[in-house]
């Protein structure tokens, strides 16, 4: 595969060399094995991973593609049915890869719709995941990832803060701790307090983080993690590292 010499070193375009012209047909073959039935269905499929307007969109969508299989293959002995809205899930997939710039998010998006099937998971469901992950980036995803590991085990939640929040003084404010929890600029090497508090921004804006109202702007808030960013996490679990 010849690749323009400005992309040949983006790890996206190396993808290309390993998946063109083969996920698709895989996935479309492990598709019409698990059940003759589903070959209408993975026909379909084929198409849209076929298209493309672009070299690197095709690379994108052939990699997502071999990761659908991978997941697929681990589990085809227990798929029985495939979903009736499969169809859409992958334009929506599909939709959301060509802004991808890491295999990470698209590893998300394979993750999402091996789920749908897997899982016999909702369209509503599985639509509303894909769409939030088409609006995060990978820093979005690291954020609540490592938040979510540092639960409080007395009330079960998961909390962080950018900078040690200006607490009034030590002890609690409407039944709840003051107590310093994670900074999570420890875990972000390179990123600073503003590009910090703007992701947070984002992921409040999304409902995946809300600001506890514990401190001020200038130095704090304390931001916890919602139920909606756990059952998020818990659609791509096992793909981040």
């Amino acid at each position: 595969m010849n690749l323009p010499i400005r992309a040949q070193d983006t790890a996206i375009s190396k993808l290309g060399d390993t998946y063109e012209n083969v996920a698709g047909p895989a996935l479309v073959a492990l598709l019409t094995l698990i059940n003759p039935a589903f070959g209408a269905s993975a026909a379909a499929i084929g198409v849209l991973l076929s298209y493309g307007n672009s070299q690197r969109a095709k690379i994108k969508q052939e990699y997502l593609a071999s990761q659908i299989t991978k997941q697929l293959e681990q589990h085809k002995n227990s798929i029985h049915n495939l979903n009736e809205n499969l169809h859409e899930a992958v334009v929506l997939a599909i939709q959301g890869v060509q802004s991808a710039v890491s295999t990470d998010k698209i590893n998300r998006f394979a993750k999402i719709i091996s789920g749908h099937i897997i899982n016999s998971s909702s369209w509503d469901e599985t639509a509303t995941a894909l769409r939030a992950i088409a609006s995060l980036e990978d820093i979005h995803i690291k954020i609540i990832s490592e938040a979510s590991l540092h639960i409080n085990t007395g009330n079960g939640q998961a909390k962080f803060y950018i900078e040690i929040p200006n607490f009034p003084k030590p002890g609690m404010i409407d039944g709840r701790s003051t107590a310093p929890t994670l900074n999570i600029l420890t875990l972000l090497a390179g990123r600073s307090h503003t590009e910090v508090e703007m992701f947070c921004m984002e992921l409040m804006s999304k409902g995946l983080l809300h600001d506890n109202g514990q401190g001020s702007f200038d130095k704090g808030p304390v931001y916890t993690l919602t139920p909606a960013a756990f059952w998020l996490l818990q659609k791509i679990e096992s793909m981040e590292s």
